[in-house]
């Protein structure tokens, strides 16, 4: 008997091992790609004399504004590579938040119509003269549905300060 509980402790604690060194390269690979995604940022606001006054890091994205010069940043972390945007927000002809999900409509026992909305994407959406721009705030598979909400309400706050620069 003593010798089982023995070999369970020592299971528990490989496992526990096992899990921490996980959690320390997966911690360690996200301050790489926070750290890759505010060099870009950078660079950027570099190459095109542009001063970020105001950004929002996100998860694997930053997207920020030069709001004297009226240009829009943005960063993104794809398949380990960083691609990057700017917009001169005097080109914008019109800005959306496009929502891309499902949406499923039953019939209640009482009779009513209920209408549930499931969203896997949120992209802004920036038309500009040579064709829309979609910048993706929120991605489920990145994410996760436990950011959904905050990264709506970032998407919204955007979409109004797009607009507010537009004028």
């Amino acid at each position: 008997m003593n010798a089982t509980l023995g070999i369970a402790i020592a299971m528990v604690l490989i496992l526990t091992v096992i899990v921490m060194l996980f959690a320390m390269q997966a911690k360690k690979h996200a301050k790489h790609r926070k750290h890759k995604l505010l060099a870009a940022i950078e660079a950027l606001a570099g190459k095109h004399h542009l001063d970020v006054e105001y950004q929002d890091t996100l998860h694997n994205r930053i997207i920020g504004v030069d709001i004297k010069k009226k240009v829009l940043v943005f960063a993104d972390w794809k398949n380990e590579n960083v691609h990057t945007e700017v917009i001169a927000v005097k080109d914008v002809k019109d800005c959306t938040l496009i929502k891309r999900g499902n949406k499923i409509v039953e019939k209640t026992k009482s009779g009513k119509k209920a209408t549930d909305e499931y969203v896997y994407e949120i992209q802004m959406e920036l038309i500009l003269p040579d064709g829309p721009i979609y910048l993706t705030i929120y991605n489920e598979m990145i994410d996760g549905v436990l950011e959904k909400q905050l990264l709506t309400d970032v998407a919204t706050k955007w979409r109004e300060h797009v607009i507010k620069l537009m004028d």
